[in-house]
């Protein structure tokens, strides 16, 4: 089991990209429920860069303070990543908190160093609640820990290319 030599907060706060519809999902998913909901995501790392693709509920039995995932269902969801590839991109970890304020809880914490402990290279992790609040924390674990509170910007990459050469070809 590999020991981090340091745990220590990052003074600055890194800007972490979302598609606009993993945006829209953590939050329609924490509106529906009248309890927690938790689940993964998908992210990737372009130029430095964190860049959440996609978000998705666990199944789980849940109440306004906990949430207990169906172990049968993480172990379904990290097989088929690594069926289809993006193993390395299950890297982003989300819960609400329903309509409480968002921080993370010694339980979340505990989960983070869990994780960091198995040997993943980094984790995002994100609070949301049903008011439309979040906290988000970038976890690194290589060479040693080192974690951020981070600001999530909806954006689609894609669609910003895009947009970019319309531009481009219209304005002189």
């Amino acid at each position: 089991m590999r020991k981090a030599l340091a745990d220590k907060a990052v003074d600055s706060n890194p800007t972490v990209t979302i598609n606009p519809s993993a945006w829209y999902d953590l939050f329609a998913c924490a509106k529906a429920c009248p309890v927690e909901v938790g689940g993964y995501g998908y992210a990737t790392v372009t130029d430095g860069r964190v860049h959440v693709n996609t978000v998705h509920p666990y199944k789980q039995v849940a109440t306004g303070t906990s949430v207990e995932v169906d172990a049968s269902d993480v172990v379904k969801v990290h097989e088929a990543a690594v069926a289809a590839g993006t193993y390395d991109s299950l890297r982003v970890s989300w819960h609400s908190h329903v309509d409480f304020p968002t921080f993370f809880s010694t339980t979340d914490t505990d989960y983070i160093t869990s994780v960091g402990a198995s040997g993943a290279p980094w984790l995002l992790s994100i609070v949301v609640n049903r008011v439309g609040d979040y906290l988000a924390r970038l976890d690194v674990w290589a060479p040693v820990h080192l974690w951020a509170l981070c600001e999530l910007v909806p954006a689609d990459p894609e669609r910003d290319a895009a947009a970019a050469k319309a531009v481009a070809k219209c304005v002189q």
